[in-house]
């Protein structure tokens, strides 16, 4: 190992608009802020009140009691029976979305107690294809509405969309 590269910078540099790593800059006031101030203040922008995009590991740790959410249906993958083409065919953008978030879907679905409340939880995720609604989260919903009925549990859906 050459103990130069231990202190030599990163080839990769933050973009212009891009704050580093440990730092997030507010998109409305331009504000840079530490990232755990933010998460203190559930990802509001101390600054200008502004909230800040979060994901589903975010919203699961906001609303969930500690350890408590249980994913289902993770395994559901999308499919293309129509071989649906615009600027780009629906499985390249499935397959971008997929390799850019690690996931199939852009609803997450579950089981969490809330405040020890048991109940089902659906949360969309824009950075899967803009919170897209296919046969994929329909049935994900579905599933969620029928485990809700049949536990008589709460229902909590998260929507997130880009239209």
């Amino acid at each position: 190992m050459n103990l130069l590269n231990l202190f030599s910078r990163s080839s990769k540099q933050p973009e212009k608009n891009e704050a580093p790593s440990h730092w997030i800059k507010c998109k409305s006031c331009q504000a840079l802020m530490y990232y755990k101030e933010v998460e203190n203040q559930n990802y509001v922008c101390p600054k200008c009140g502004f909230h800040i995009r979060i994901g589903v590991k975010e919203r699961v740790a906001l609303l969930a009691d500690e350890g408590s959410f249980i994913e289902h249906d993770e395994t559901l993958k999308p499919v293309d029976p129509l071989k649906f083409v615009d600027k780009k065919s629906y499985k390249q953008r499935v397959e971008e979305a997929t390799k850019k978030t690690g996931k199939t879907s852009s609803v997450v679905s579950g089981s969490i107690t809330m405040n020890g409340v048991k109940a089902q939880i659906v949360i969309f995720d824009f950075a899967f294809m803009g919170g897209s609604l296919g046969s994929v989260e329909g049935e994900k919903i579905v599933r969620a509405v029928n485990r809700a009925i049949e536990n008589r549990e709460g229902l909590i859906i998260l929507s997130a969309s880009g239209g």
